[in-house]
């Protein structure tokens, strides 16, 4: 069975405190090429050791990183307005393509329902899905983020047939037009994962991209992958530049919390089709 949703001024402030700690290299050289990209994008080169440096101050900063990229682009001679920083800052997170927000009224059913849904029977079915799914780079991350026990650096095709093995058949779905895949065992598993994202989704867009980016950078990716809430971020209310610091906290345990009731299913259809071969 398969199912498809149809598709439907910056203002300066003072330069934000930073610490002297290193992010993960892998992480900043990453921040850095994207960077680079979104820079050349608005006709604003920036040479590789100059990326470097401000992804590398970027992860001090992260805290109000607005602010913080505003200070450090300026620092390299740049100048972008509101619209722009916002962008340059998303595509730092691998959000590629931002979109306009406050443009209209909010489409709650395309960012909370359920976009896709395909009904695993048996693993013959995984490789031709697969293949279908080929554009959704999220997908094998999504389904990994819940599911640490899998090998990391795998395709999606091993993803889900390692899942299928673990787990049996269920439903592999995409929850909202940007948000994340689950796969789960029956319709009630997946309504309540749908409900809990709605919840996510709700909490996020009642709040500026600046508390969002605050959030969204405080987590430090996995394969590169966006969170869910930098993937939510640009349809977002714009603010200024600075971001409520337990606003972003609490927007950051929305997602955390999410997370742990996939990985909790996830847990608990692993340990039943478990027990079921072994006869227990």
């Amino acid at each position: 069975m398969f199912y498809r949703a149809p598709h439907a001024a910056a203002t300066c402030y003072s330069a934000p405190v930073m610490s002297d700690v290193a992010p993960p290299s892998d992480l900043s050289a990453l921040w850095a090429t994207r960077l680079q990209r979104a820079l050349i994008q608005h006709r604003h080169p920036l040479t590789q050791p100059a990326a470097q440096h401000v992804a590398e101050a970027l992860w001090n900063g992260r805290e109000q990183p607005l602010a913080a990229l505003q200070t450090l682009l300026t620092a390299q001679g740049l100048s972008l307005d509101a619209a722009a920083l916002r962008g340059v800052a998303w595509s730092v997170l691998g959000v590629s393509a931002p979109q306009a927000s406050g443009t209209g009224p909010t489409d709650w059913t395309r960012l909370t329902g359920i976009a896709e849904l395909h009904d695993l029977t048996r693993p013959g079915e995984v490789v031709p899905l697969v293949r279908l799914l080929s554009d959704e780079r999220w997908l094998a991350p999504d389904l990994l983020q819940a599911r640490p026990w899998l090998p990391a650096a795998t395709s999606a095709e091993d993803v889900l047939l390692g899942i299928f093995d673990l787990e049996w058949s269920g439903f592999l779905t995409h929850l909202g037009s940007v948000g994340p895949w689950v796969y789960a065992a029956g319709v009630a598993d997946i309504q309540a994962l749908a409900h809990a994202y709605g919840g996510v989704v709700r909490l996020a867009l009642a709040h500026s991209q600046a508390d969002l980016l605050a959030a969204a950078f405080s987590q430090v990716e996995g394969e590169g992958v966006p969170s869910l809430l930098a993937r939510l971020g640009p349809l977002a209310p714009s603010a200024d530049l600075r971001a409520d610091p337990q606003t972003a906290a609490a927007l950051l345990s929305a997602e955390q919390t999410f997370w742990a009731a996939v990985q909790r299913q996830a847990r608990q259809r692993t340990d039943a089709w478990a027990a079921r071969r072994s006869g227990g």
